[in-house]
């Protein structure tokens, strides 16, 4: 399955609005990486992209599109560090004790 740019993925390194693709291969055979703009703004190059079926999040997106799935990266991030204490969270409690 292809990647193309305005595609929203999945990668270890969060959501990303993708600005191009390259598929690369090497002994183990061909993988997909992405560059594009994270949550943050930040151009990330050449991220690797497993398992298109599970990671692709939204073809073809329009930049609200992609906004809107970034904010729901960053409600679930903040979920997951109050369900599971962020490390932050953790730093105060042992200092305050």
């Amino acid at each position: 399955m292809p990647v193309y740019p305005c595609d929203v993925v999945n990668t270890n390194k969060g959501v990303i609005y993708v600005r191009s693709s390259r598929v690369t291969h090497n002994l183990d055979g061909g993988f997909i990486t992405v560059s594009g703009l994270n949550a943050d703004g930040e151009m990330l190059n050449d991220v690797p992209v497993s398992d298109l079926n599970k990671n692709l999040l939204l073809a073809n997106a329009s930049e609200m599109d992609a906004q809107e799935l970034f904010d729901w990266e960053r409600r679930l991030s903040n979920l997951r560090d109050e369900a599971l204490g962020s490390p932050r969270t953790l730093r105060l409690c042992v200092a305050t004790t």
